[in-house]
């Protein structure tokens, strides 16, 4: 006789009368006790775990699923060589081209112009610090061989600027100065 309900000095102790489990839900060889007392036994075939997507698994987390899910994405997986070509060039700082990983063409930045944004060289006489470029005074003396005069001896006629050049009187010029206009 099966037995699904015990009762003791007036308290119910076990109770399987809503119990649902049915041989179906049991994997195959294990052992229950249904909701009308007697034993079920699971029919369920046991499955193995694996560690692979296919389309054949019968793993529980529905490889068959993911595997379908994943073969419509269309992934572009870098291979291990392409890797380190790649991981190459960024420490040598050479960039490949149009964004894939080429190991015989190379990145190459245009020359600046009044269209094309570009790398420019800088010159002689010119500082460059932290990516600013400048000129200072030495700078241009350097470059122009002798310091140029710290003073302007400009004079202003109505709107007409007149600069006076003082030279040598060797030069027996008279006045000693010329007049620029």
């Amino acid at each position: 006789m099966a037995v699904n309900k015990i009762i003791y000095n007036g308290e119910t102790l076990v109770d399987l009368t809503s119990d649902t489990v049915t041989a179906d839900d049991l994997a195959a060889g294990v052992t229950a006790t249904g909701a009308d007392g007697k034993p079920v036994i699971g029919l369920l075939p046991k499955v193995t775990i694996d560690t692979e997507l296919s389309t054949t698994s019968t793993n529980p987390v529905q490889n068959k699923t993911i595997t379908a899910a994943l073969s419509n994405l269309d992934i572009d997986i870098a291979t291990n060589d392409e890797i380190d070509i790649a991981l190459n060039l960024a420490g040598s700082g050479d960039l490949p081209t149009g964004g894939g990983v080429s190991s015989g063409s190379n990145y190459t930045l245009p020359t600046a112009s009044s269209s094309t944004l570009g790398g420019v060289k800088i010159g002689s006489n010119i500082s460059v610090s932290d990516g600013t470029i400048s000129l200072d005074k030495s700078n241009v003396t350097s470059a122009l061989g002798y310091t140029p005069a710290t003073t302007n001896n400009a004079s202003f006629t109505g709107t007409t600027m007149v600069q006076t050049l003082t030279v040598s009187s060797a030069l027996n010029i008279p006045g000693g100065s010329i007049w620029i206009e």
